[in-house]
């Protein structure tokens, strides 16, 4: 799937595009940490929104895998499975 073109994935939210895709992971992220997902180590954002991940849960697993990112996660109450 070319994730640039306007194909459209479903999720809770509805078909989304993956630039729509990515601004509900920054509100996430944003939420969590006061910061924005461009803070953090890339992520493998275009293979979790092929895979239907939810957004919230993007932005969790991204985090997990951040040594600074995880640290939010504590501090907000949530434990990743595999962080």
């Amino acid at each position: 799937m070319d994730i640039l073109a306007q194909d459209l994935v479903d999720f809770e939210a509805g078909p989304l595009a993956f630039e729509e895709w990515l601004k509900l992971i920054d509100a996430e992220v944003q939420k969590l940490t006061a910061f924005g997902r461009d803070d953090f180590r890339d992520w493998e954002y275009a293979d979790a929104y092929e895979a239907g991940v939810e957004p919230r849960d993007a932005a969790i697993a991204m985090l997990s895998e951040d040594h600074i990112g995880r640290e939010f996660l504590a501090l907000s109450g949530i434990e990743p499975e595999d962080a």
